[in-house]
């Protein structure tokens, strides 16, 4: 594994433990401990309008994308797994795009949030400069 993959994988375990610590607080096993100001409240944007896709907390969604983007990742030595890959983490790159849309919409910010969409972020550009 190369240096873009070691980094690639740490982007995806960082996201991950972020996805699952927002599903917990969502699922009520565990309190939200967040920074608290006019602009930053992750109590705010975790229970808004945009924090549910079709009734589903999109956290859920979010635990899901890193679990199979992690399976992509360690089986990628097949073809097939590396022509698909890329376009799940690209994916996650639109997931990312629309919770920043919310939050801009929502006048807030969630540091969490803003942890996982940098990471979704950084995760597309890495798979697009893997796959050039």
């Amino acid at each position: 594994m190369g240096k873009t993959g070691k980094i690639l994988l740490v982007l995806l375990v960082l996201g991950l433990a972020d996805a699952i610590y927002l599903a917990a607080v969502q699922l009520g096993s565990i309190p939200l401990y967040c920074t608290t100001s006019d602009f930053i409240n992750c109590q705010t944007v975790e229970t808004s309008i945009y924090s549910k896709v079709f009734g589903v907390p999109i956290t859920y969604g979010g635990v899901a994308w890193f679990v199979v983007a992690m399976l992509l990742f360690f089986a990628a030595r097949s073809k097939r797994i590396k022509m698909i890959a890329p376009l799940w983490y690209v994916l996650g790159m639109g997931a990312a795009a629309y919770s920043l849309l919310s939050m801009y919409a929502l006048a807030r910010i969630c540091e969490y949030c803003i942890l996982l969409d940098t990471v979704l972020i950084a995760i597309g550009i890495l798979a697009i400069k893997i796959n050039k």
